[in-house]
């Protein structure tokens, strides 16, 4: 898709050449086409082998390209896009658009006649062939599945035949298609047409009316210096200066940031003034820069105003974010000393005494922390020394904090999980094995999950007693009983180390044993042993069913107009777009089916899966906005509501078949465990392969296996990744506002795109499959290289911040093995994270290598690389 947008910015700057006034305001035009809902089909790429495209295609002497006779060709002309979709697959774009145009000549009353005009003129404006484009537009009649993106293209060609002006009566025609995916992406063109055209006024207008509906607006940087440049226009230099001034600031290197720097020099020589900005908005900047986790810059920017502190308040934010950011810049002695300012300025409260404690742990004085753990924890003596007992824990002292937990839990016989918990592993810990093995014995009892849990640190603490044989037995039960949990797979492992290779080799279903020196050498990653999935053939082609999508769109269209238009789409080869619009009618029914239809006729929708707590639709924008419909169009939609709520699970099914069709990983796993989840709750084999396959697939896998291939990893790693973040769901919103199919935070996007050069990244794009995996995959590289190829501690660093990875490791990593510095992570989330990923790591090699060897390396490796530490 990128690749495709690229050549559609280079075609419309081309074909401005002759047009100064347009050419001059598109630095970013076609930004906007990358980041629209509504997406274009993805770059075409060339087969994967060169013994395929002999089959099909080959070149004459000439250098024209001929189709020989294959089963792989579709003949039947009614077929013409399955034709177009096999050229377009082997890269033969010239050849599809000369079959689109002899099948247009001999088809003059076909039905899919429209369609191939439209996929035509799409074809010939990527190539910048702007007048073709339009004289096919001109030339034919798209049905009205297709008005929107017809009306569209036309707009995109008369801007690039440099005519902005006629270009924004389309916009406005797909920004009143209340239904389209394309039209909130069309109410911004009609602003850039505007501007492009020199109308700057009304550009910003409607620039203003759309950044408040849609303040993520992926191209908003673009727009808000369109805004600066409008208003400079209307003789207001100073609220111009503003405008130009917050870009430079927010992204110097952008496109839109450097324009602005060049205006704002203009600004400074005419005027001989250099803007001031008050204190206040400078701390503002600062805490920004914090946020954005631009540590350096916001360093930078709180000693600068330091000596322009007049008011207590100022120097209190100004010495508590300076503190906090030096923390991050791991400067723990320079921060507490700053801290000690803003505490004397008022900075007081349980949150600037935790950061105390915290720096006091970090710098490595334990017993400082602990007095100030005590004196904050209050209470009783036992609570001051539970609350000592936990820190000593956190700072690798197990031997006080073991004496601590013994003192008040060891006569105790009625104690809560949590409780034992605390006293076998501190027990463990403190290298006292033969007591810890009888607390975690005695937490066997509880509910399953921990059973296997205790039962596993039974095993390492008789292992480490010097009971092998006790410990072996125990090991082999575990991997019996759970083969495909965490504590199973280590189970397995445990028992390789304790010699037991054939009942090694019997638990984990494979013949080949590592050799002890092998293991030895390996450190704290995993062995792959060639089972990484780079070397597999790549799954088959989804097979192709348009009845099942006539079926739908017969029975359905008139409540969900998206279903028509997914048909088409899916019909011309767009199976992107008809994935976009399939999932918004999902969205579109389970909203029906929660609300009342007087409730929602007037307000907007939305196809992500946000668990915020205030909830967004697209590019931010809010669910509780009226649309503003007239009294007839709201009753409209009341009773299209109605009919929707009352539709039966018919149409979910429907729906769910159409979404695996068109290859949606997240709805094949939801339809793989409701047909068959007592299968997927079994073991893998040979059997029921098929259905695990369909449940736990390689998701989006052309792009995932080039993005894995690139940085030596395994597509398993990531698969595991993208099914505990997201569930495989590329529409996901967390709670923290993370993104997407591997839920990328969008501060650390921006960071990597620093870090890459990517100048125009937007968090929007996060929600896109490609930009998912291609950020999530290079930041995993990374986290691989800081720990040096330790994969726990990557997946680790992946949810919980390799900062803090790094810091718990200085802090207990000193003498630990990788299954102990596990169990001691500090987050509970993360702890559960990474078990959850080495799980899903296991399975799919079971699923796709058929072997279950995934030994985890024991030997921790406590050095790391400054590659990246946010």
């Amino acid at each position: 898709m990128l690749l495709l947008v690229s050549l559609l910015l280079v075609s419309v700057t081309e074909g401005c050449a002759d047009s100064p006034g347009l050419a001059k305001h598109l630095p970013t035009a076609l930004k906007h086409l990358a980041s629209s809902p509504y997406k274009v089909p993805p770059a075409l790429s060339p087969p994967a082998t060169s013994e395929q495209r002999i089959a099909v295609l080959s070149t004459q002497p000439g250098g024209e390209t001929s189709i020989h006779e294959s089963s792989v060709i579709p003949q039947d002309t009614t077929d013409v896009f399955g034709l177009i979709r096999t050229l377009e697959r082997h890269g033969d774009l010239a050849r599809a658009r000369h079959i689109m145009m002899d099948w247009l000549t001999h088809q003059g009353n076909h039905p899919y006649r429209g369609l191939v005009c439209v996929r035509l003129a799409r074809l010939e404006f990527s190539r910048t062939n702007y007048t073709g484009a339009w004289q096919v537009l001109k030339s034919c009649e798209e049905p009205d599945t297709l008005t929107d993106l017809a009306a569209w293209l036309r707009g995109e060609v008369l801007r690039g035949l440099g005519r902005p002006g006629e270009a924004a009566e389309y916009f406005q025609s797909v920004a009143n298609m209340r239904h389209s995916p394309l039209a909130p992406s069309a109410a911004f063109r009609i602003g850039d047409a505007l501007y492009e055209a020199d109308k700057y006024i009304a550009a910003k207008r409607v620039y203003s009316k759309w950044l408040d509906v849609y303040p993520e607006y992926p191209n908003a940087r673009t727009v808000r210096y369109r805004m600066a440049v409008a208003t400079a226009a209307t003789q207001n230099p100073r609220a111009a200066h503003r405008g130009f001034y917050a870009l430079v600031r927010e992204a110097p290197h952008s496109d839109p940031g450097l324009a602005a720097a060049a205006e704002l020099e203009a600004i400074h020589a005419k005027s001989r003034r250099r803007h001031r900005v008050d204190v206040t908005q400078e701390l503002e900047w600062a805490s920004w820069l914090r946020k954005q986790r631009r540590w350096p810059e916001a360093l930078a920017a709180f000693n600068e105003i330091e000596s322009s502190l007049r008011t207590r308040a100022q120097k209190r934010e100004c010495y508590l974010g300076k503190a906090k950011t030096l923390e991050s810049l791991q400067k723990y002695t320079k921060a507490l000393k700053t801290l000690r300012k803003a505490r004397r300025y008022g900075a007081v409260g349980n949150d600037t005494t935790q950061m105390k404690i915290q720096l006091l742990q970090k710098m490595g004085k334990t017993e400082s922390a602990v007095k100030l753990v005590k004196r904050r924890a209050g209470g009783s003596k036992k609570v001051k020394a539970l609350a000592a007992a936990e820190t000593y824990m956190r700072q690798g002292k197990y031997e006080r904090a073991y004496k601590i937990y013994r003192r008040y839990y060891g006569r105790k016989k009625r104690l809560s999980a949590d409780s034992r918990w605390a006293l076998a592993w501190s027990a463990y810990r403190a290298k006292r094995y033969r007591q810890s093995a009888r607390y975690f014995r005695s937490l066997i009892t509880h509910r399953k999950l921990r059973a296997y849990k205790a039962a596993y640190w039974y095993g390492r603490a008789l292992m480490k007693a010097g009971q092998p044989k006790k410990a072996l037995t125990v090991f082999k039960d575990i991997a019996a009983d759970a083969p495909l949990e965490y504590y199973g797979i280590q189970a397995a492992n445990r028992m390789l180390d304790l010699g037991d290779a054939d009942g090694y080799r019997a638990v984990s279903g494979g013949d080949y044993t590592p050799p002890k020196d092998d293991i030895a050498a390996l450190g704290g990653g995993i062995r792959w042993l060639g089972a990484t999935g780079v070397d597999l053939p790549s799954t088959p082609d989804l097979e192709r069913d348009e009845a099942a999508f006539e079926r739908a769109a017969s029975e359905y269209g008139h409540l969900l107009s998206s279903l028509p238009r997914a048909r088409d789409r899916y019909r011309m080869g767009y199976d992107d777009e008809a994935r976009l619009e399939l999932r918004i009618a999902r969205a579109e029914r389970y909203r029906a089916k929660k609300k009342s239809p007087k409730t929602l006729a007037d307000r907007p929708s939305s196809l992500y899966v946000d668990n915020r707590a205030l909830k967004r639709g697209l590019w931010g924008s809010s669910l509780r906005r009226t649309l503003g419909l007239s009294r007839s169009e709201k009753k409209a939609e009341v009773e299209r509501l109605k009919a929707l709520r009352k539709t039966d699970s018919e149409l979910h099914d429907q729906l769910t078949e159409l979404l695996v069709l068109v290859g949606d990983p997240y709805w094949t796993r939801r339809k793989a465990f409701r047909q068959a989840g007592r299968t997927l709750r079994s073991v893998p084999s040979h059997h029921n392969r098929d259905i695990f396959r369909e449940a736990y697939p390689i998701v989006f896998e052309e792009t995932l296996r080039k993005q894995t291939t690139q940085y030596n990893m395994s597509p398993y790693l990531m698969s595991g990744l993208a099914r505990v973040e997201s569930a495989f769901n590329s529409k996901a919103v967390s709670s923290a506002g993370a993104r997407g199919l591997l839920q990328v935070m969008p501060v650390t996007g921006r960071l990597i795109a620093q870090r890459r050069g990517d100048t125009e990244f937007s968090a929007s794009e996060l929600l896109l499959p490609e930009r998912s995996l291609d950020y999530g995959t290079w930041y995993m590289a990374e986290l691989l290289k800081k720990f040096r190829n330790q994969e726990p501690l990557a997946i680790i660093g992946y949810n919980a911040g390799p900062h803090r990875v790094a810091d718990w490791l200085k802090a207990r990593g000193k003498g630990a093995e990788m299954d102990e510095f596990i169990e001691e992570v500090p987050y509970r989330q993360a702890r559960r994270y990474v078990k959850s990923v080495l799980r899903y790591v296991g399975l799919y090699r079971r699923i796709y290598e058929n072997r279950s060897d995934l030994y985890v390396g024991q030997r921790l490796d406590t050095r790391f690389r400054d590659n990246i530490n946010w």
